[in-house]
């Protein structure tokens, strides 16, 4: 299992599984409260998915259900006031 994790602003991001089969997660630790936005996209640059949330102190976890996506890569974006985290997450 693959997972990939990058810093969002002072936030630990990891999505994981990847590649997936039916859902995945994201989990964000965050050292402070911010609101934020996750959209995610098909490789033709649809939007497929989009979630505001309120980012807060500590760990977060977002479960994404996708029973009824294709088989394929997919971009996920999650933005806050000042930045923006993007990774390719791959449905099995």
């Amino acid at each position: 299992m693959l997972s990939s994790t990058q810093s969002f602003n002072k936030t630990n991001i990891t999505s994981f599984p990847n590649p997936f089969d039916d859902n995945f997660s994201i989990n964000l630790s965050s050292i402070k409260l911010e609101n934020a936005s996750l959209q995610i996209y098909n490789t033709l640059g649809q939007l497929i998915y989009k979630n505001n949330f309120s980012n807060n102190n500590g760990k977060n976890i977002i479960t994404i259900y996708s029973d009824n996506w294709r088989a394929g890569i997919y971009i996920v974006e999650i933005k806050s006031n000042f930045t923006t985290y993007k990774t390719k997450i791959i449905k099995a």
